[in-house]
């Protein structure tokens, strides 16, 4: 009976170090995961662009064939512009850029516009963009560490002939 009893108590036994094992395991599993997460979505507590940052679109011109738009950019702020994005939409209704125009493999048009000049920049546009409706500019300054890109001017644009 003595033995009976044994292998009973060491039977019970195993089944509660087979669920601590369990929870032990998919606590671990659970810190691994949140752990890489965490390191995969990025902040941004970085770096705010000064409100004094302004770039204007003074004017646009676009081809008969609609193959070309230039675009006339004035700095208006109080800090040296030292690149921007340029994205277009095709659409009447649009309110942001969706097709990048940018002209380096960076995706970023590396023209610096100091405080009060104006830059000129012209772009070849893919026949398949159809007409554009919305020009939309982004500017960057130079931070501490790295680009700070500021808030967008959109302008709505007339491309027809």
């Amino acid at each position: 009976m003595i033995k009976i009893m044994g292998i009973k108590s060491k039977r019970g036994l195993s089944e509660i170090i087979a669920y601590v094992l369990l929870i032990s395991i998919a606590v671990a599993i659970s810190i691994i995961v949140y752990g890489w997460l965490r390191s995969q979505i990025t902040t941004n507590e970085g770096e705010k662009c000064p409100e004094e940052v302004s770039l204007i679109i003074k004017n646009y011109t676009c081809s008969f064939d609609n193959s070309k738009l230039e675009l006339s950019l004035q700095n208006k702020g109080f800090f040296t512009i030292k690149g921007f994005l340029v994205k277009v939409n095709n659409r009447t209704d649009a309110e942001f850029g969706v097709y990048s125009l940018n002209l380096d493999s960076a995706g970023t048009q590396g023209v610096q516009i100091n405080i009060g000049e104006s830059a000129d920049v012209s772009y070849t546009t893919s026949p398949e963009l159809g007409i554009i409706k919305l020009v939309e500019v982004q500017p960057f300054i130079l931070g501490k560490k790295s680009q700070v890109y500021c808030k967008s001017v959109t302008q709505k644009i007339n491309c027809e002939s």
